[in-house]
């Protein structure tokens, strides 16, 4: 009888010539089970072949680059869109005094972790090293669908476009910002393919998650504008002060 490490090694494409190209339907074999959770459901097996036709090859030229120079570059990337920064940023933004994009960034950032947490908690598709389909660079034991990090790159150059535009008080997009709503996601791509960590699917529907959280939760931002106009009308629109500039009051005891 085999042992585990030898049934491991006998179905790794990258140990046995003879599994290179296998899909992870036909050998049925993962490096990591997934977690028996109420209300989880496994990716589509039927969905997972109809997009190898995409992922598989992309997802080859992505691991081409190897070496400890892109392992750190891949990480690099990774750790720039890391969902914390979003929940840090409108509590500094508060502390400064800067409440007008405090509040929209902490809408952002709400909406953000909320809906890049819900397909995760619903839906477990085994990343592509857990499907020996891409080769182990970095062990991740979460779900792969969607790609947070990809998700995050969207948001995150869409904040910088705001800041920009916010505070040069400029309704023109300039060529650079949409450059860096492209080039940000492709890197976090790159990176998390790079990794094994990901498919390209994944990525995509990363991308466009990005892009829903960025309309969401602008649509309650101007809710809460229309609501609540302290923060946003003159004079102090210009800084976005509200409480935190005006006069304090002190409660009697």
């Amino acid at each position: 009888m085999q042992t585990s490490e030898e049934i491991e090694e006998s179905t790794d494409p990258y140990q046995n010539p003879e599994m290179e190209g296998a899909t992870v339907h036909n050998i049925e074999v993962y490096k990591i089970s997934a977690p028996t959770i109420k209300f989880l459901s496994i990716f589509p097996a039927r969905l997972e072949r109809s997009l190898e036709w995409f992922d598989n090859p992309i997802i080859k030229l992505c691991q081409t680059p190897r070496g400890n120079f892109f392992f750190l570059l891949s990480h690099f990337f990774t750790a720039l869109v890391a969902i914390e920064y979003i929940v840090a940023l409108p509590i500094l933004l508060f502390i400064l005094g800067f409440d007008h994009m405090g509040s929209k960034c902490l809408y952002i950032g709400m909406v953000l972790c909320f809906f890049s947490q819900v397909p995760k908690r619903f839906v477990w598709r085994y990343r592509p090293y857990m499907a020996y389909r891409a080769e182990e660079r970095q062990r991740d034991k979460t779900s792969s669908f969607p790609s947070r990090a990809v998700a995050c790159s969207v948001v995150y150059a869409y904040v910088v476009n705001i800041f920009v535009m916010f505070y040069t008080e400029s309704k023109e997009i300039s060529w650079w910002m949409f450059l860096l709503m492209v080039v940000c996601p492709i890197l976090a791509s790159f990176s998390r393919i790079n990794l094994g960590v990901h498919y390209p699917s994944d990525c995509l529907c990363g991308a466009i998650l990005g892009l829903t959280v960025c309309t969401v939760a602008n649509g309650f931002y101007q809710l809460d504008k229309n609501i609540c106009g302290e923060c946003y009308d003159p004079p102090d629109y210009s800084l976005g002060v509200c409480y935190a500039g005006g006069p304090i009051k002190e409660l009697s005891s």
